[in-house]
């Protein structure tokens, strides 16, 4: 069965190769619920539009088809099922909502062709208008209460427009298409719109198109995240998770739950006199490592959306100093950093110096970070010894740097002047990337780990039944390492000789 046929002229799969290739830079997708259709340009829209229905339409005996963007004639993308045309989508890669006037040209202009080739079936079929920009309040109206709010005013409106811009059309006049306009053609279809929002979570739904039409961070599906998290026998924690370990806390008696650099349930005062220095140490430095290690992961995660957007703002901004670049990944590394760490729960688990400067207003930060400029070159400069700093060592890294950001300035006024005129000349965008990288960063975040009881796994059990094992084994004077190797037993300290002395010398068995 031949289902294309032949009233209008197909993109080959050949031409559309080559459209794609000619393509350079993707455009950035920077918001997870709105795709940037409109910087793909009006064609390659079309070529999504219609790469999508090719992967979403499986149905049997189904045909998709890119139609010429030189004689479309209102039908941008066509779908047949079964030799008959069930729907025809039309691109509106537009950067302003689309109007009612517009929508109905495009309908009137579908119309008249089909008056002219006969085209269109006589059973009902979808017409997609795909507009990423949206539609205006009329046009929406219009789909609302489609077909009942056209108005014969506006279809002649669209009508006497439509035929004077096609040649074509000319012959044709209002009396002949008037029915058929207003009343047999709105009859058999189905007016779709499809705007930015709903577009944008179809395709992200599709991976492989989402990265061939734009720059993407792609990152694991939720469900590949979810069985990898199975696999490591970690599982989400319900609101009764919760319950049982805020129970858990409240049993703990009020004199037992300690503050010393974090928070310790269960060991008392007396618990932690018996530790010697180097015992308490990495008991504070245990307790303190999920909370670190979580800050300084997201931490990372910021400090690479500020290199890359840094990185962006650079091939863009206009500029002279060669340390503006510089001066705006200290600026918002520095703003991310300080509201990160005030977001954290408890906060005094964090080994950071407290910081303020996202409070800060931008022009005040940045005012401070370009006066430290100038004295960190010169520490550099001092700093640096040829006779010991060979050449591709750290320091003469870094003086080569200072070395390059200064020449060409004869003094650190000219240099601060030259970085605050180049900052204040982009200071909205700048201002406006603050506000998008700060925004990432939630209220308050708080990390709870719960202790895993070895009774809940086999292996762990088994472990801690071998080094029971081997302690039994051990001579008293010795302590026994993984391996069976031993060690000295540490030297007493003040602390535990007051306690032998008060608990008991132990026996040897």
């Amino acid at each position: 069965m031949k289902l294309i046929p032949s009233f209008y002229e197909p993109v080959s799969a050949g031409e559309i190769n080559t459209e794609m290739r000619g393509t350079t830079a993707l455009p950035v997708a920077r918001n997870a619920d709105l795709l940037p259709f409109q910087a793909l340009g009006g064609r390659r829209f079309e070529i999504l539009t219609y790469l999508y229905f090719l992967r979403t339409r499986q149905e049997h005996n189904t045909a998709v088809t890119l139609v010429k963007s030189s004689g479309d004639k209102g039908r941008d993308v066509l779908i047949h099922c079964g030799g008959v045309l069930r729907t025809i989508v039309q691109c509106k890669s537009l950067e302003a909502s689309l109007t009612r006037p517009a929508l109905i040209r495009e309908l009137v202009k579908l119309a008249l062709f089909d008056r002219q080739d006969k085209f269109l079936p006589e059973s009902r079929f979808d017409y997609q208008i795909w507009a990423p920009g949206g539609l205006s309040e009329p046009a929406s109206a219009l789909i609302a209460e489609w077909p009942g709010a056209l108005q014969e005013t506006e279809v002649k409106e669209a009508f006497d427009a439509t035929v004077a811009k096609y040649k074509t059309l000319s012959p044709r006049n209002w009396g002949e298409c008037r029915d058929y306009l207003l009343i047999t053609f709105p009859s058999k279809v189905n007016l779709i719109a499809r705007e930015g929002y709903a577009l944008s979570r179809e395709v992200l739904a599709q991976k492989e198109l989402i990265t061939q039409f734009f720059q993407v961070n792609v990152v694991f599906e939720k469900d590949d995240v979810a069985e990898a998290l199975r696999s490591m026998g970690i599982r989400p924690a319900y609101d009764s998770d919760i319950v049982r370990i805020l129970e858990d806390l409240e049993a703990v008696p009020r004199d037992a739950r300690i503050y010393l650099g974090v928070h310790s349930f269960g060991l008392s005062l007396e618990l932690f006199t018996l530790m010697t220095t180097a015992e308490t140490k990495t008991l504070l430095a245990a307790a303190l490592s999920p909370f670190t290690a979580s800050h300084n992961v997201l931490l990372s995660v910021l400090n690479r959306l500020v290199r890359e957007r840094v990185k962006e703002l650079i091939s863009k901004l206009p500029h002279r100093n060669k340390s503006f670049g510089m001066l705006l990944l200290r600026l918002f590394a520095t703003r991310v950093s300080s509201r990160i760490h005030k977001t954290f729960t408890p906060k005094a688990l964090l080994p950071l110096s407290p910081s303020d400067d996202d409070a800060l207003i931008l022009a005040d930060c940045a005012a401070s970070q370009i006066t430290a400029f100038w004295d960190q070159f010169e520490s550099v400069r001092r700093a640096y010894d040829p006779a010991r700093d060979k050449p591709g060592s750290d320091a003469e890294y870094r003086v080569r740097i200072a070395e390059h950001a200064t020449a060409g300035y004869e003094s650190r006024d000219v240099f601060e002047s030259e970085l605050r005129q180049d900052f204040d000349a982009n200071q909205s965008i700048l201002a406006e990337v603050d506000r998008e990288l700060l925004a990432k960063i939630p209220d308050r975040v708080m990390f709870l780990f719960d202790t895993q009881l070895p009774f809940d796994n086999p292996e762990l059990l088994k472990l801690m039944a071998e080094n029971f094992n081997q302690i039994e084994l051990a001579e008293p004077n010795s302590v026994v390492e993984r391996g069976g190797r031993t060690t000295p037993a540490e030297t007493d300290t003040p602390s535990t000789q007051a306690t032998k002395g008060s608990a008991g010398q132990r026996h040897d068995r």
